[in-house]
């Protein structure tokens, strides 16, 4: 029985080293220069329409707004203010600009999920003409979200070429981190989780994310219809599978990027980590077609099915380790007597440790050196013991995340665990 669980164990973590070194590799290998990306039409610039959904976002949407203002680009700010309890329309009024304007949606039609509020706004945007021309982009912009100065340049590079219709921005932390929990995030997503779309890219397989999205509006409405968004809580990759049915190319941006509060307790990294594990099992619901298309490529197929994949990868793997850790404790339990028994047992948890340590302290080398190359703010000294640590184990946070997760999907909970912001 421990050796099947043990070959069990084996092969999922063999899945997921065998995914990173590839990441790795693809990555290295696709890596943008600043400089390289069509050069074709460069002089057109678009015209944008951002949209901010915005549920209880006192906190930080004045402070987002102002940022986007501030940013060189021609279009408006929309935000979507989803039946909110606390002053956000208020604040956003409060901000005299032409080109900022506040859509709110009352209950009972308030509050059906993210994909429900930015189709509600493309609906009241279309009665205006004069707001969505044939050349206009849309982006979505989380309450938090603050993008680089060199954003709609870069953007404007990617839409010149006629065969892009979505593009997808790097995500990034705020660099103000109380704790190695934020710093941890920030590495997952500017250096991780950028290794992976990296590869993404090689394999057209590119992922939007809620946060810091772009498309083409007439491309998309033209294939998705009026309402492009579905009810999945991860909305984001739900976009992403119904555009790549459509044979509609998505790219990702490396140079410019979308920065968002890090969570700073487990409570709310659990529940966050929770809702994106339940709304990729949402997008299960697709694999059948993914599978079927004549439209997708083998690769793609492979990195869709891989990234629908992971909750019961994870699940499996979280419960291997559990299972494998209690059966031989309780069958070495009465050979823990002896010195010698006492240091084996030791000595295996200290591998098991190293191991998990090694990935942690690569990360972590990788991520410095990124903040380096983009000459982001340096990690503060006390974070660089503490960091490898929080990468290496924070599965272990994960596993109660996971099975939250499975435990609404099964009893059909779909409401939005959302989680507060901070003061900006």
């Amino acid at each position: 029985m421990t050796s099947l669980l043990n070959l069990g164990y084996v092969l999922v973590v063999f899945t997921f080293l065998a995914y990173i070194f590839i990441s790795f590799i693809l990555s290295a290998a696709w890596r943008q220069e600043p400089g390289t990306l069509p050069a074709t039409t460069l002089a057109t610039r678009h015209q944008y329409l951002i949209l901010v959904p915005c549920v209880d976002e006192a906190a930080v949407i004045g402070t987002t707004v102002r940022a986007l203002l501030a940013l060189d680009f021609v279009g408006q700010i929309v935000v979507i203010d989803d039946g909110s309890q606390d002053a956000t329309a208020d604040i956003v009024q409060a901000i005299q600009n032409p080109r900022v304007r506040c859509l709110r949606r009352i209950a009972p039609n308030a509050q059906q999920g993210k994909g429900a509020a930015l189709n509600f706004a493309l609906d009241a945007l279309r009665h205006q003409p004069t707001t969505l021309g044939p050349e206009t982009v849309i982006g979505v912009v989380d309450a938090d979200g603050q993008l680089t100065p060199n954003t709609f340049a870069r953007l404007d590079r990617h839409f010149s070429d006629p065969q892009t219709a979505a593009v997808q921005l790097r995500v990034k932390m705020y660099p103000r981190f109380k704790n190695g929990l934020q710093a941890s995030q920030d590495l997952e997503f500017f250096t991780v989780n950028n290794r992976a779309q990296l590869a993404r890219n090689y394999w057209h397989t590119v992922g939007l994310s809620g946060n810091g999205q772009f498309f083409r509006l007439d491309a998309i409405v033209a294939a998705l219809g009026p309402h492009p968004w579905g009810n999945a809580l991860l909305d984001d990759y739900e976009l992403t599978i119904k555009l790549m049915l459509h044979g509609l190319h998505i790219s990702y941006e490396e140079h410019a990027y979308v920065s968002q509060q890090a969570v700073s307790s487990l409570k709310k990294f659990v529940r966050q980590r929770s809702r994106w594990v339940q709304g990729n099992l949402d997008c299960q619901r697709y694999l059948p077609r993914v599978l079927r298309s004549t439209t997708l490529s083998w690769r793609q197929k492979v990195g869709v099915t891989y990234f629908l994949s992971q909750p019961y990868l994870n699940l499996v793997a979280d419960s291997l380790i559990v299972t494998i850790t209690w059966l031989f404790w309780r069958q070495s339990w009465g050979q823990l007597t002896s010195l010698s028994a006492v240091g084996s047992f030791g000595g295996l948890l200290l591998v098991l440790a190293g191991a998990s340590l090694l990935w942690g302290g690569t990360f972590t080398l990788d991520y410095l050196g990124d903040l380096r190359r983009h000459q982001e703010p340096p990690l503060a000294k006390r974070f660089w013991l503490s960091l490898p640590l929080w990468v290496s184990y924070v599965y272990l946070a994960l596993f109660f995340s996971i099975v939250l997760a499975f435990a609404r999907h099964l009893t059909h909970h779909t409401s939005w665990l959302k989680t507060s912001r901070e003061e900006a």
